[in-house]
């Protein structure tokens, strides 16, 4: 089985950096580690194709899932806004 990249696609390697340390100030457990980069690379691949308003409720969607999954939410939300510069989304 061919083993993922620890990085996030594409060349923005400030992005790489942030995320890495977004991870490490969270305190995530080694196991977790690459949840929070998967989770990272979802919100990526949905930055690719949305925008604006319709992305922040996309990367929403995205946070929902991998925090029933077991990830904590404030280390997506903190990914989303520091590493992506996505805004939480506006209720409607």
């Amino acid at each position: 089985m061919a083993r993922r990249s620890r990085r996030l696609p594409g060349n923005d390697h400030s992005a790489d950096e942030a995320l890495r340390r977004v991870v490490a100030a969270s305190g995530l457990a080694p196991g977790q580690e690459e949840a929070g980069l998967a989770f990272a690379r979802s919100i990526w691949k949905a930055q690719q194709t949305y925008h604006g308003d319709t992305l922040a409720r996309e990367a929403a969607v995205v946070i929902a899932k991998v925090v029933a999954r077991g990830l904590n939410q404030p280390i997506c939300q903190a990914i989303r806004s520091e590493v992506f510069d996505i805004p939480a989304p506006i209720a409607p």
